[in-house]
């Protein structure tokens, strides 16, 4: 994809379509950072640490895009859940960089999947479109910007 048609998705994809893309970008990038980690040169675990980079900020911009102080007691539990979450997620690809391990990475590939197949079945049943996402994120693409 170009530039130019990744910004036309982005710009025209609904909330809850938004997250659910860059769950997908993030889950790449780690995978192939996984994939580099396993090789023992320099120049591969640059390469890996550099998609690590690349899944940390997509990560950051989904923590910052929740509305942790929602009104809706349930609503700010979950966005606080998220956090916590993507906190650990953080922490987690810190100890795959320090420690120069895959193990990290694979955990955390495990995670945002999870996380990655709620969204798809939201923004399959239109739930992400509505009025009730917005009470647990921001908007994501304003973040990205």
């Amino acid at each position: 994809m170009t530039n130019d048609e990744i910004k036309t998705l982005v710009d025209n994809a609904s909330p809850g379509k938004l997250i659910e893309l860059l769950y997908d970008k993030a889950l790449k990038d780690l995978k192939i950072a996984a994939d580099l980690f396993d090789k023992t040169d320099a120049q591969s675990y640059a390469d890996g640490f550099q998609h690590i980079t690349y899944a940390r900020y997509i990560i950051n911009v989904l923590n910052q895009s929740l509305n942790c102080n929602a009104k809706d007691n349930s609503t700010k539990d979950l966005a606080n859940n998220l956090r916590k979450i993507y906190e650990y997620v953080q922490d987690r690809l810190s100890d795959a960089i320090v420690e120069r391990r895959k193990d990290p990475i694979v955990e955390v590939i495990s995670l945002l999947s999870e996380l990655h197949k709620t969204w798809e079945l939201l923004v399959s049943s239109g739930v992400t479109s509505s009025q009730e996402l917005k009470h647990i994120c921001t908007d994501a693409s304003t973040t990205l910007k």
